[in-house]
């Protein structure tokens, strides 16, 4: 009776340790996913804020080429 108790034992241990090995796994993919997940949106951020930039030089660059074709057309 006591072999059967202490191999249970062993069993519980060892399924325990698994168990908690596999949710150290699962935390620690989470943990990855978030951080790329932060990283995509500031990346995001930075390209729209880069995206804005250039739209706001390209209008000053239309503005200097229509100036410049109504000059050469009067």
């Amino acid at each position: 009776m006591e072999d059967y108790s202490s191999l249970l034992q062993w069993i519980s241990g060892v399924l325990f340790a698994i168990t908690g090995f596999v949710i150290k796994g699962l935390y620690s993919r989470l943990d990855l996913s978030d951080l790329r997940l932060n990283r995509l949106e500031v990346n995001m951020a930075k390209n729209t804020t880069e995206n804005e930039t250039l739209f706001h030089r390209l209008d000053g660059i239309e503005a200097k080429l229509d100036r410049l074709l109504e000059k050469d057309w009067k």
